[in-house]
């Protein structure tokens, strides 16, 4: 019995085992999945599953994994991920200076939650609502909103 599964898009690998480790056909478990952060290892069910080749060039593993079968490889977030950092914005605040002007970046997060890159900034002007955004910045310098699941907190210091 041949059934397609669609994983969705996620920002880490945890996401994904979550998702993979989830998969249900007729009542039973497709695949058991694991990651220890450094080591990924999915083991088969009863029947052999077929991944795209762009899949399972990122996990290196073969596209058929077959039957009853564990595979395990060494899997890096931070040399797969297409994410550098989240950028914390918040608007009407002079940020960090990026080569021309002063953004409204107030803080740079890296996902093993390194926020070295923080230090104090100033409101440019009257205020009466903190408007907060984060970021995702991208390997290649491209910036988008950032959507998903979590649930973000930022505690402010107002001096």
């Amino acid at each position: 019995d041949e059934e397609n599964f669609d994983i969705p898009a996620v920002s880490s690998v945890e996401e994904l085992v979550y998702h993979l480790d989830s998969l249900v056909q007729g009542g039973n478990r497709v695949c058991y999945v694991w990651f220890d952060g450094s080591e990924f290892e999915i083991c088969t069910g009863t029947q052999a599953i077929t991944v795209s080749a762009a899949f399972a060039a990122v996990l290196k593993m073969p596209t058929t994994l077959a039957a009853n079968t564990c595979y395990s490889s060494s899997l890096y977030e931070s040399k797969i991920s297409l994410y550098s950092h989240y950028a914390v914005a918040v608007k009407h605040c002079r940020g960090m200076w990026d080569g021309s002007e002063y953004d409204e970046i107030i803080a740079k997060v890296r996902r093993d939650n390194d926020v070295s890159q923080a230090h104090t900034h100033y409101l440019r002007g009257p205020v009466e609502a903190l408007e907060v955004r984060i970021l995702t910045v991208k390997r290649d310098g491209t910036i988008a909103e950032y959507t998903a699941p979590e649930i973000w907190s930022i505690g402010i210091e107002i001096v």
